[in-house]
């Protein structure tokens, strides 16, 4: 039976490496703030600890923190410890980050969260055609921006990512594209 790094190297990692060519990576290179009352540019981000994801503490770089919770540079970031939400989302620790890629008001929440099985993370308010990203979006981004997630969260260690995606924008009837997310 093959190990999670022979998985790694014989699969995942030529798709990271192809992901990584593709030219929205470059928006993931760890140029991240942290958002602090005061500063109207933020604090450049050094290094996060995730507390309580399994067999302790896990540390990330700023280019962990941008891949594995879809931060592009230059976004502001808000960690917290959250309890359940009442829209299912589990009590975890909560990224929250904001760029000029999304909506205004609409900022993208990814939440690492421990499950009986493992650490998994659960990606809310964002849906990955156009709905809440901004024109100013590349094109590609949430598709890179999840592979990178995606490939990050299994070096380390993640076993889940879930998501709700709905569509493209307001749902029009007769529209067969209506639920493509």
């Amino acid at each position: 039976m093959e190990d999670r790094a022979e998985f790694y190297r014989n699969n995942v990692q030529a798709i990271e490496q192809l992901l990584l060519e593709h030219e929205v990576a470059d928006f993931f290179r760890g140029n991240l703030y942290l958002h602090v009352d005061g500063h109207a540019e933020g604090i450049p981000l050094i290094e996060l600890e995730l507390p309580d994801l399994g067999e302790g503490p896990v540390s990330l770089s700023p280019v962990d923190v941008g891949r594995l919770f879809f931060a592009p540079d230059e976004s502001l970031i808000d960690f917290a410890r959250i309890n359940e939400g009442n829209d299912g989302s589990p009590a975890g620790f909560s990224v929250i980050s904001d760029s000029p890629f999304v909506q205004d008001g609409y900022p993208i929440q990814v939440i690492a969260y421990r499950k009986n099985d493992g650490h998994a993370l659960l990606l809310k308010n964002l849906h990955l055609r156009t709905l809440l990203l901004s024109p100013e979006a590349p094109e590609k981004f949430a598709t890179i921006a999840f592979g990178l997630m995606a490939t990050t969260a299994y070096r380390f260690g993640f076993l889940e990512i879930t998501l709700y995606a709905a569509g493209r924008g307001p749902i029009q009837r007769n529209d067969p594209d209506e639920l493509v997310g």
